[in-house]
């Protein structure tokens, strides 16, 4: 019985000491701190790390690009977060692995050894911009050091925006060696920026990078260049658009009625708005005379349409009034006649007959279907036939298709000369929108003058004619400008 519970014990004994793994062989405390005190720390960290000083130490720059925090057009300025990768060769410092438990790579702080001076030659801030207390230092066996500093840098960017907010920009970071060219000398170990990393911005799309190392008065500097473009999908919902429909509401007007008393109070209305417009984006835009975007030559161009606008629509108040009050005076000293004899006109006019039959015998010779020439009447009503003749049965087609046409442009001319002298607004569709036929039956006029006969009901034939002179301008300077802000 005990000699059973000896072998079971036995038997977890051998099991327990296999199941612990063995410890590996490897470097000792002892081994790595003898490696620090004999190679690291055997020379000094000012000397440059090269046997022959009178040489320059060959330094290979690379970065990768993390995030671009924020361009500033104001201040014509960029915020980068920046990633730089340093290598060289410190011919002072190198060891056997194996006399150091193998290792072959030791991480150091950055006064254990000597560390190449960058500095960012643009910045509108520090130039001395990189931590290089916290950043990674990394050193292997044949020599060869490895340094990472990096930071956030904000440098100058000098922007073109001619074609704001359709532009695009290309901005440089300068690293500047800290040290003469006759010590340091850099190279580049890649002619791009790295992306890897790389976070998008909301505002900017990153296009592409590039990077390049020159000389310049005994020093070397590296020029890191990011072209970036803008997304202007905000922009333009947010102030292009708005901005247009203000300016566009401004030719309407003179859709308004006179009588409202409400047309200037509208224009001025759109015309504040469109300044309120600019002073925001003014916000926006740097204090720059060389080159003037193209989104304020638009903006000033639709303030002085606006403007245009306030100032046709007082000339048309002022003659309005005008017109009205000498109407007054004239019925004032006049009997009232009638016009015609038409059952749906009746309107009154306060100026005699005589002047005005020409229109009245030409429309009722319209409405009672005679084809021809509209004759001239006669101050007792008649109508004279020294200037109508009628169609011959025998005249060929196109005969008959000029005198269509002269009916529907003896039409639409004499409804708008009733429109802007008679004031006559009763255009009925069975008085005003038909006529007989060359068979005799009733017939349509053409869908112009039907149409210009329903607008007419509610507009001016002037107020039309400026409505649509301000809009067409209006849509001229849209079209413009948008080409112009598409093209760069």
């Amino acid at each position: 019985m005990v000699m059973s519970w000896f072998s079971i014990a036995f038997n977890q004994a051998i099991i327990t000491m296999l199941a612990v793994p063995a410890i590996t062989e490897g470097a000792t405390i002892k081994q790595a701190q003898d490696l620090y005190n004999e190679i690291i720390l055997s020379h000094d960290a000012r000397t440059r790390p090269i046997q022959n000083q009178s040489m320059a130490v060959e330094v290979a720059i690379s970065a990768s690009i993390l995030s671009l925090l924020a361009v500033d057009e104001v201040r014509q300025s960029i915020s980068v977060n920046l990633l730089v990768r340093l290598s060289w060769t410190d011919e002072l410092r190198r060891w056997t692995p194996s006399s150091y438990g193998d290792l072959t790579m030791v991480d150091l702080s950055v006064g254990d050894l000597w560390v190449p001076k960058l500095l960012n030659g643009n910045s509108v801030s520090r130039r001395d911009t990189f931590s290089t207390d916290y950043a990674p230092l990394f050193m292997l066996n044949q020599g060869r050091v490895i340094h990472a500093p990096g930071g956030i840098l904000h440098t100058a960017c000098l922007m073109d925006m001619t074609h704001y907010p359709f532009d695009s920009q290309t901005c440089g970071i300068e690293l500047i060696s800290g040290s003469s060219q006759k010590f340091v000398q850099l190279t580049p170990s890649s002619t791009k920026l790295e992306k890897e990393s790389y976070i998008e911005n909301s505002e900017w799309e990153l296009l592409n990078t590039s990077m390049t190392v020159s000389e310049t008065d005994g020093t070397t500097y590296a020029n890191f260049e990011i072209h970036i473009k803008r997304k202007p999908g905000h922009i333009v919902l947010t102030i292009l658009v708005p901005v247009n429909i203000v300016s566009c509401l401004s030719s309407l007007v003179f859709l308004i009625p006179v009588d409202s008393g409400e047309r200037v109070s509208f224009s001025i209305t759109a015309l504040l708005a469109l300044s309120v417009y600019t002073s925001e984006i003014s916000k926006s835009l740097p204090n720059n005379s060389d080159t003037v975007p193209f989104m304020v030559v638009n903006l000033a161009c639709l303030l002085l349409h606006a403007a245009t606008a306030i100032v046709v629509n007082l000339a048309a108040l002022m003659h309005h009034h005008k017109r009205k009050s000498s109407n007054n005076n004239i019925n004032n000293s006049r009997s009232h006649k009638r016009l015609d004899n038409d059952p749906h006109d009746g309107d009154f006019i306060s100026i005699s007959d005589d002047q005005f039959s020409d229109f009245d015998s030409g429309r009722h010779t319209l409405e009672n279907g005679d084809v021809g020439v509209i004759g001239h009447t006669s101050t007792d009503g008649s109508v004279s036939n020294t200037s109508s003749q009628s169609v011959n049965d025998s005249s060929s087609a196109s005969s008959k298709q000029n005198q269509a046409w002269k009916l529907s442009l003896s039409s639409i001319i004499i409804a708008c000369a009733r429109k802007l002298n008679y004031g006559e607004t009763d255009f009925r569709s069975t008085t005003g929108y038909k006529h007989s036929g060359h068979d005799g039956r009733a017939e349509k006029y053409p869908w112009s003058y039907r149409l210009l006969m329903w607008v007419l009901q509610f507009v001016g034939l002037v107020d039309l004619v400026m409505f649509m002179v301000f809009f067409l301008s209006w849509v001229i300077i849209t079209i413009v400008f948008i080409a112009l802000f598409t093209k760069g």
